[in-house]
């Protein structure tokens, strides 16, 4: 049994580290590990059966998308039946683990704590070794690990004046979100800031390295959270004071943050910030109005085209944020899923269950980072988080 769980530990740390390791393409699609590892965890770590009442809900999710499809053509959408069924195979996939990881009974009732503190390790040091040598060295040599395997080729940033650090990942920002991932499904088994300093501090200076403002934001939220245990105790009423200082304090400092240039360029279009902010609005609003139940999957470029909003030198053509990707592929339906999803961390909040405001800020953080929500290589590291949640919590998901 011992040799088992080592086998599943540093399966595990593999899958995480190397999640962007791409050893094949297929018709032009970069295969990476996720897929892989996604299922191999379903199988280790879950009976793969469920209620027949969350069967329904299955079926609901796997025909939503056809439903959209089909009323879409009907309002005068036109079709895309190849670039649909590309993104739905993906959709399908998703909700098939999703289902999996929240309603089937686990197989085993196991800790990774220590794989995942592994893995924030080797991930955090490779990051700053990345930009040592840059700064050093003036050596990229550590920058596209996998080489020719690199998932689309790799990335990351080296100019003059800034030094990014992409990891063994596909960009920086994805390295924050890893690292962000793993802060939180760590501090979720013990969510108190006295134990989780070093921890804090590791995924900190990581995030740092990447100059990833979402990740920076991430690990902060993080630590208010697990300040709130320490600060107020059992104290109701200071509690409440402490969340109502803390939005004063952000309100004021709201002036003093947008004459900073990186949040100042938000207001011109054809910066990343405004594509990240403001086009969003702009593209989901346009959605809501015409097409109130969404835009079908693999129709998003031909819809944001015509729109002519700018993202840097040219016509923006996708979204960057997954929280809008589902406004705009679900309609209405995704703005309540969303009010839900805030009405759940809001709860959580009320109740003062720290780890709750831990798991529902990653949920609905992790969403700011991509807009590729729909991926393996996002839905692996959210199976990860709601495993940790159930299991190690104690308590299941869709009880709360």
């Amino acid at each position: 049994m011992r040799i088992f769980k080592n086998q599943i530990s540093l399966t595990l740390i593999a899958a995480i580290v190397f999640i962007h390791f791409t050893p094949v393409s297929i018709l032009g699609f970069p295969l990476t590990l996720a897929p892989f590892a996604i299922l191999v965890f379903l199988l280790t770590h879950f009976k793969l059966s469920i209620h027949r009442n969350v069967l329904y809900l299955f079926i609901l999710l796997i025909f939503a998308p056809i439903i959209i499809y089909i009323v879409f053509i009907v309002l005068g959408g036109w079709s895309e039946p190849l670039e649909f069924m590309t993104t739905y195979l993906l959709w399908i996939y998703a909700v098939f683990g999703m289902m999996l990881s929240l309603f089937s009974k686990p197989r085993i009732i196991s800790d990774h704590s220590k794989d995942f503190i592994t893995a924030l390790l080797i991930v955090v040091l490779f990051s700053v070794a990345q930009v040592l040598f840059v700064k050093l060295f003036s050596s990229a040599l550590l920058y596209q690990p996998f080489g020719d395997f690199s998932y689309m080729g790799g990335g990351g940033l080296i100019s003059e004046n800034l030094v990014r650090a992409p990891g063994l990942f596909l960009e920086p920002s994805f390295n924050a979100f890893i690292m962000f991932f793993l802060a939180s499904v760590i501090v979720m088994k013990n969510p108190r800031i006295k134990g989780n300093i070093l921890i804090l501090v590791l995924s900190g200076i990581g995030v740092l390295v990447t100059t990833s403002i979402i990740g920076v934001v991430s690990i902060l939220g993080l630590i208010f959270f697990l300040s709130l245990n320490l600060i107020v105790k059992k104290n109701k009423v200071l509690f409440y004071v402490f969340i109502l200082l803390s939005i004063a304090v952000l309100i004021t400092l709201n002036d003093f943050l947008f004459t900073l240039d990186r949040f100042n360029e938000i207001n011109t279009e054809g910066t990343s910030g405004y594509w990240r902010l403001i086009a969003p609005l702009i593209i989901t609003s346009e959605v809501l109005f015409q097409y109130p139940l969404g835009v079908p999957f693999g129709h998003m470029q031909d819809f944001i085209i015509p729109l002519g909003i700018l993202h840097g030198g040219s016509v923006g053509s996708t979204l960057d944020n997954g929280m809008y990707v589902l406004l705009f592929y679900f309609g209405w339906l995704g703005v309540y899923f969303v009010l839900w999803m805030f009405y759940m961390f809001v709860k959580e909040i009320y109740h003062r269950n720290i780890r709750g405001m831990v798991f529902w800020w990653f949920v609905i953080f992790s969403l700011q980072f991509s807009g590729g929500i729909f991926l393996p290589e996002y839905m692996f590291f959210l199976l990860l988080v709601i495993y940790q949640y159930r299991n190690v919590a104690r308590f299941e998901l869709y009880k709360t």
